[in-house]
């Protein structure tokens, strides 16, 4: 082997080492964090349950049978059953399944906007910037609840309806975030290398910007994620989010409300799930923050 090749291998070998061990160190640090692994495992178990919530259900999430409405949580009945005799375990499962996918989708949307604004004005700079942080003042301006309620109110209810509705909150924040990355790697030798070469824009950010940004973004989706559970469980709750025949959590509440003093398990249940659903992803979410976070390692 020349020396020539023999620093090429090297050289190589030391990148392949190093990002080992950066993975490596990432993993150690999350494993450290007891609470985050447990929130790990609830997400996951999640994830899981609206997988497979049709080889998991009991019964059909829709069937109704008035001759046992209203059963406390038997073994026939884990979670026992609701007005109309409804399954409330089955349906819980198949809730979760909406809630996890409206609430995905929203958090998709909104990065996809929200990242896309940001890496524009953080890349190009002066009126690019000024123009779009100008958009997103004025959507910071305005709560992020009371434009989802607005925008339900104004589609309807439904699945893509309250997504959109509640990705529409979090456009900002994926702005904002990317905007304030780019900044921090756009002066970077390997951008001005890529534009040397004549690299349009677009390609420079795609291909050597973002995957630089991802790691706040994942971050930044991971915690999203519960406020949108929640979001969307409470424009349901209202009616404005997802509605029957659709089975979702806040729904289920809003159902239970009526009969709460008498029958709990109507709403002790879905509120459960809703609460263990935020606790697992802000439990992630913040540890993989302080995983990710280079200020962690020692």
């Amino acid at each position: 082997m020349s020396e020539n090749e023999k620093g090429v291998g090297d050289g190589l070998g030391v990148v392949g080492l190093k990002r080992h061990s950066q993975i490596g160190d990432v993993l150690f640090r999350f494993r450290k964090h007891k609470v985050a692994v447990a929130g790990f495992f609830v997400v996951v178990l999640l994830a899981v349950v609206a997988a497979f919530a049709p080889a998991l259900a009991r019964y059909n999430p829709s069937a109704i049978d008035p001759v046992n409405a209203l059963q406390f949580p038997s073994a026939e009945h884990w979670f026992g059953t609701d007005l109309f005799g409804r399954d409330t375990f089955s349906r819980i499962l198949y809730g979760g399944r909406t809630s996890l996918l409206v609430a995905l989708l929203g958090c998709l949307v909104s990065m996809v906007i929200g990242g896309t604004m940001g890496a524009l004005a953080g890349y190009k700079g002066d009126k690019v910037d000024v123009a779009l942080m100008r958009i997103i003042d004025i959507m910071v301006s305005v709560p992020g609840v009371l434009l989802a309620v607005c925008i339900s109110a104004l589609l309807g209810a439904g699945v893509w309806q309250t997504a959109l509705a509640v990705s529409v909150g979090g456009i900002p924040q994926n702005a904002l975030l990317l905007r304030s990355t780019i900044f921090g790697i756009r002066s970077q030798d390997y951008i001005e290398a890529a534009k040397t070469y004549g690299s349009r824009d677009l390609r420079v950010i795609v291909k050597h910007v973002l995957p630089n940004c991802m790691a706040p973004l994942i971050i930044n989706v991971t915690l999203s994620l519960g406020a949108n559970i929640l979001m969307i469980s409470g424009l349901s709750f209202i009616g404005l989010g997802v509605q029957p025949p659709t089975v979702e959590w806040g729904a289920m509440l809003n159902e239970g409300q009526t009969v709460i003093r008498q029958f709990w398990p109507m709403v002790v249940f879905p509120g459960m799930a809703i609460a263990i659903s935020m606790l697992g992803f802000n439990l992630f979410g913040d540890g993989l923050r302080d995983a990710l976070d280079p200020k962690q390692k020692h």
